[in-house]
């Protein structure tokens, strides 16, 4: 059941922990549905977000075309797992984007990539499509990007940041862990809902591939 998000602590939190729940089955090279746990720094549960693709054939597009290449519905759970927010990713051969929703359905904004070479970058737009943020990350030959800096009015309000469980972990499953930073109390909760959606999206993107 769908529910009105109420206020929560989400809008006062400095720092969110959007940690990917653990699928053993992916210990022998299957894709399943991607879920993540996010808390805050006492390790309170702020949200639960799950895919919700489900059946035989979203379990053969998972498997042929991985998490990045196909369209895929997110589901944003309070802790008493009552729907608060929707985050869809429709299909695109090129320059991804992300639709965000409120608990009714009604759009509340979304992210689009943009065109750049050796970096990331993206506009994070409100629900008529005017930019409200920008993510543009260095600029990197080899390595990969493991920090993304969300600037607006050419300040930076907000950080996502990858982080190890550890080197094992690492290669034997996509269970990942992200630290997100808001780094400006002003920051609305509709905007914070957007950064949230956006750390996971870029998680999906770049860092979901198969062991």
């Amino acid at each position: 059941m769908i529910k009105t998000h109420s206020a929560t602590s989400f809008a006062y939190q400095e720092q969110l922990f959007v940690q990917q729940v653990f699928e053993p089955f992916e210990h022998l090279g299957y894709e399943t549905r991607n879920k993540y746990r996010i808390s805050d720094n006492s390790n309170k549960e702020i949200f639960f977000v799950a895919e919700q693709q489900k059946g035989f054939l979203g379990f053969l597009f998972r498997q042929w075309l991985g998490h990045a290449r196909r369209s895929f519905h997110l589901n944003f759970f309070n802790p008493n797992r009552e729907v608060v927010y929707q985050a869809k990713h429709p299909f695109r051969f090129f320059f991804q984007e992300l639709e965000v929703y409120d608990s009714k359905g009604k759009a509340i904004g979304g992210m689009k990539q943009k065109f750049a070479i050796l970096r990331r970058r993206f506009h994070i737009i409100d629900r008529n499509g005017n930019t409200l943020m920008e993510v543009r990350t260095r600029m990197r030959l080899i390595l990969p990007v493991w920090h993304f800096p969300f600037i607006k009015n050419n300040q930076q309000v907000a950080t996502v940041d990858k982080k190890f469980f550890g080197l094992l972990t690492e290669l034997m499953t996509d269970k990942d862990n992200f630290m997100v930073t808001m780094q400006n109390e002003k920051i609305s909760e509709t905007e914070r809902i957007l950064i949230l959606a956006s750390a996971i999206f870029i998680d999906i993107r770049y860092f979901e591939t198969k062991r």
